[in-house]
């Protein structure tokens, strides 16, 4: 039986799991085929040295390969100079994310530095979007009518949906530069586009 191009787990029967056996081992579905993968099982040497370099890093036990929510926060506020993150409910979630991924083996050095990057990356938006904020209250009284999102699973069609929404003259999609820096980087923003 396939529900939606991916076979189904008949009742009765245990799910294949990744943790338990090799990739020769998988089924043969839309996410793992034998004859085409987008993984590979072994790194180039560039690959290699970086794991290499962040073991040690690791073994040091340097800043930014700690997969634990203080250490991103240390460094998000110490790249920024800023310490209000605002509304503080995200913090606990993040804890337990970031938790999980640190107990996780399989991820290679060079995967965790990759994430802890990747996590302080967002805090320092967040950092900066709250001061954004506090030295221009009067962003909140831009009005925003009737927004849009579009959210889907990549290679799904969102950008192909979003590109068509933003054809209308009364609509306006953010360009990639505005997802990536949310943050104006000069009071001008005519300079800030360019």
């Amino acid at each position: 039986m396939i529900f939606n191009g991916f076979p189904a787990t008949p009742p009765g029967t245990t799910r294949w799991s990744a943790t338990e056996k090799t990739l020769s081992d998988a089924p043969t579905t839309a996410l793992v085929r034998k004859d085409v993968t987008i993984q590979r099982l072994e790194h180039h040497t560039l690959e290699k040295l970086a794991n290499l370099g962040l073991t040690v890093s690791e073994w040091l036990n340097l800043p930014f390969t700690r997969i634990d929510a203080e250490s991103v926060i240390r460094e998000a506020k110490r790249k920024t100079g800023l310490d209000d993150v605002g509304d503080t409910r995200f913090l606990e979630p993040m804890k337990k994310v970031m938790e999980q991924v640190a107990d996780f083996d399989r991820y290679t050095p060079l995967a965790r530095g990759f994430i802890h990057t990747v996590c302080v990356r967002q805090l320092v938006h967040r950092l900066q979007i709250e001061q954004w904020f506090k030295d221009h209250p009067e962003t909140a009284d831009i009005p925003i009518e009737r927004p849009i999102f579009v959210l889907g699973f990549p290679r799904t069609g969102t950008t192909v949906l979003q590109n068509m929404l933003e054809q209308a003259p009364h609509r306006r999609a953010l360009q990639f530069w505005e997802t990536t820096s949310p943050i104006p980087w000069h009071d001008d923003l005519e300079k800030d586009r360019a």
